[in-house]
């Protein structure tokens, strides 16, 4: 509208000092009708109206100008009404003839009667002159950051994108204040969101994000810091920088051991991703040593039937296979697959990494075909729940291949393989140690390729 405006009258020097005079509220509304309305047309006037509601924010009820807020620090783009109404606690009896009353004068439009929009230029002016704070959306912030980490959120993360285009909304839109605390725990759950979705770079920038703010306001020993320190820790981890990591969560044990005790939930994550590190690094024996310390923790405080329990039983199992000790690995795997498929069902990426898991070490002991069968329906799980483009979709997808070569179903393998090298170059690089070691595999099948062929 401004730039139409602009467009029809030559008298203005430039649209910038047009928008300033507007936001600065130094047009009243004579000069303004004036500046809109042209001889010729008087299809212009008509803007005159609807440009002066973009700032006559007076006029409003005060629960239409609080949504309004709220609609402003969401993305300029269609949003369904009962969603808006639900995020912001709203009552959809009561407040959906407001959105439409609001749409009548144009503050938002309503598309097919059930998705609403705000134009980017009211968004945009809303912004500059209202400033909405926390206070003025402290129920959207706070329902997008539990839906974040919901479980829903961990199970199914292609189908919560939405989430993350939300959450990143508000913490560039909400004027946070002196409420930057409330900033850095939306940050962390948004920058959770990315690392369940495989996006290590953007999940390590909202991370680092959070704990600047945190340290500033709370200092490093707070247990709040050693959250931000123990998410940034895991992205190195998950990034493949294990000394990196190691460092870090180190601190952050330290941290969680002073502050709040050694029987507590926080206490007992890091200790389990220290495990799994140590287990990267080779020292098994350290290793099994924080993750059984975890084990015991996580039973005392969520018993032997939570999820957070069949993870540590997991890792657990993880490293008694690396060291051969494939009878206690196998009787904790299905401990573990049995939790989960009770508390979660299938269709869930953790179940998926168990059964990955359960694979691997059928195929340890030779049993190749029901091995087979679990690589094949993990990697179904995986391709439903977390999508083709995931590092760990690249894992369980070369392991499937892996096994057909060692099966002798060459044809079937290798473009599994190769598929699943391609998709870790694009998501963690060819400098990642899982890149790397499926990198030397695969030279290795070719190079026996090349001497079967010579034969």
């Amino acid at each position: 509208i401004l730039a139409k405006v602009y467009a029809t009258h030559t008298g203005l020097k430039s649209i910038a000092d047009f928008a300033g005079k507007i936001q600065a509220r130094a047009i009243d509304d004579e000069a303004l009708q004036r500046m809109v309305r042209t001889a010729h047309s008087k299809k212009e006037e008509a803007l005159y109206k609807y440009l002066l509601r973009v700032f006559d924010f007076d006029a409003l009820p005060t629960e239409a100008l609080h949504l309004l807020k709220q609609i402003a620090v969401l993305p300029a783009e269609p949003i369904h009404i009962e969603l808006i109404l639900a995020v912001t606690a709203k009552e959809v009896e009561r407040y959906r003839p407001i959105l439409e009353d609001l749409a009548k004068k144009g503050w938002v439009s309503l598309r097919n009667n059930d998705a609403v929009q705000m134009h980017r230029l009211i968004q945009m002016l809303m912004l500059k002159m209202l400033q909405p704070t926390y206070q003025d959306c402290a129920t959207l912030h706070d329902t997008i950051g539990k839906l974040l980490s919901s479980d829903e959120a961990k199970a199914k993360p292609l189908q919560t994108q939405w989430l993350i285009k939300y959450g990143i909304s508000l913490t560039q839109y909400i004027n946070y204040q002196n409420q930057l605390i409330e900033k850095a725990y939306l940050q962390n759950q948004i920058g959770f969101l990315y690392e369940i979705n495989g996006d290590y770079t953007q999940a390590l920038s909202l991370f680092e994000q959070s704990i600047q703010i945190r340290e500033k306001i709370l200092g490093n020993e707070d247990p709040e810091y050693s959250q931000s320190l123990h998410n940034i820790g895991f992205i190195y981890y998950k990034q493949g920088n294990y000394i990196k990591s190691l460092h870090l969560l180190r601190k952050a044990l330290k941290i969680r051991k002073k502050m709040l005790g050694e029987i507590s939930a926080e206490y007992a994550t890091t200790l389990n991703v220290l495990s799994s590190i140590c287990g990267k690094l080779n020292s098994y024996k350290k290793a099994i040593y924080f993750c059984e310390k975890s084990l015991q923790i996580r039973e005392k405080i969520f018993g032997k039937k939570h999820n957070i329990y069949s993870t540590s039983l997991n890792n657990l199992s993880n490293l008694y296979q690396n060291i051969k000790k494939y009878d206690k690995a196998l009787y904790l795997l299905e401990q573990s697959l049995q939790i989960l498929e009770k508390n979660i069902g299938k269709q869930h990426y953790y179940y998926a990494n168990s059964l990955n898991n359960l694979a691997n070490l059928y195929q340890n002991i030779g049993k190749y075909e029901k091995a087979l069968s679990l690589f094949e329906e993990s990697v179904q799980i995986a391709e439903q729940v977390i999508g083709r483009k995931h590092h760990s979709f690249a894992i369980f997808l070369s392991n499937l291949g892996k096994l057909h070569i060692l099966m002798k179903n060459i044809s079937k393998g290798i473009p599994l393989v190769l598929e699943a090298y391609q998709i870790l170059i694009n998501t963690i690089g060819e400098k990642h140690p899982d890149t790397q070691t499926l990198k030397k595999q695969i030279d290795i099948i070719e190079q026996d390729k090349q001497d079967n062929k010579n034969k």
